[in-house]
């Protein structure tokens, strides 16, 4: 488990007496025992916290922890146990719970924030629970890759061979959907993931939620296949397109509404290289 601002227990006076943290409940009431503990936080499990829970504690001196537990340990929760009165929140999410309050707090902001691969410090890259994650974390835009397997149907993945991420071998150009549909792509990361499965190109983008935009890393598939499968889902006006400048310049004689961006080398580079991504030829 994990603290938000952690419970910050301390010494409460100079005799060394122990500051201690009581596990609270409503029927424990508001007795003497109190007085002689002489708590400095009380933890509460955040479905009995109330404002006048809080405010009884704050009387007496006492800050309140709310334990997040299950179902409450998200947003819903976190928010009705601040505007509680609640000091602290222990939470096993705290990297979800800073980002939440953050965001709310920032508003409008002006830098985009992009997770690589989806979240991928804290799940299995290109997989479904990376994804899920980095739209937790509040996510601008997610990054993934496209490659294709042997029959021509697409999926997530970064490495053109299958060794790193997955328990397969070999290049995914020759693996076939079955092959590749069996495959571990997990438990390289952490036993809560085995047998996680290499997300195909269209389940992932038939789960990606408003408001997210796509960092689409054109990897190895064709321009038209890529605009047709963005149309589909009418997700053409949220995506960045990431592939050379000739690449670009073809998709965007199939469609100008994509957004672009070539790889750069160097900032004196720039200009030349976005007129090659509009105005290069189709081959």
């Amino acid at each position: 488990m994990y603290c938000i601002e952690g419970s910050k227990l301390e010494l409460r006076d100079a005799g060394g007496a122990l500051a201690v943290m009581p596990a609270w409940e409503p029927k424990d009431g508001f007795g003497s025992w109190l007085e002689q503990l002489r708590p400095a936080v009380a933890s509460i499990d955040a479905a009995a916290i109330t404002s006048d829970i809080c405010r009884d504690f704050h009387s007496r001196g006492i800050k309140v922890l709310a334990v997040m537990r299950d179902a409450n340990d998200g947003p819903a929760g976190w928010d009705q146990a601040l505007a509680a009165g609640a000091d602290y929140l222990e939470t096993d999410v705290p990297e979800e719970l800073i980002v939440h309050v953050l965001h709310g707090q920032l508003g409008s902001r002006a830098v985009r924030v992009t997770c690589h691969r989806g979240a991928s410090r804290y799940a299995p890259e290109n997989t479904l629970p990376a994804f899920e994650k980095a739209y937790r974390l509040h996510a601008d835009f997610v990054e993934f890759d496209v490659r294709p397997s042997s029959q021509g149907t697409y999926f997530l993945l970064h490495d053109g061979r299958l060794d790193r991420t997955t328990n397969g071998r070999g290049p995914i150009r020759e693996a076939s959907d079955e092959a590749i549909g069996a495959l571990d792509a997990g438990g390289w990361f952490g036993a809560p993931f085995k047998d996680l499965r290499v997300p195909r190109r269209d389940a992932f983008l038939g789960s990606v939620p408003a408001g997210v935009s796509l960092y689409f890393d054109a990897k190895d598939i064709a321009p038209e296949a890529l605009v047709a499968s963005l149309a589909k889902r009418g997700l053409v006006e949220r995506t960045v397109v990431y592939q050379s400048a000739e690449y670009l310049a073809r998709l965007m004689q199939i469609d100008a509404r994509i957004r672009r961006m070539p790889p750069a080398s160097s900032m004196p580079n720039i200009a030349a290289l976005m007129n090659r991504a509009a105005h290069s030829t189709r081959r």
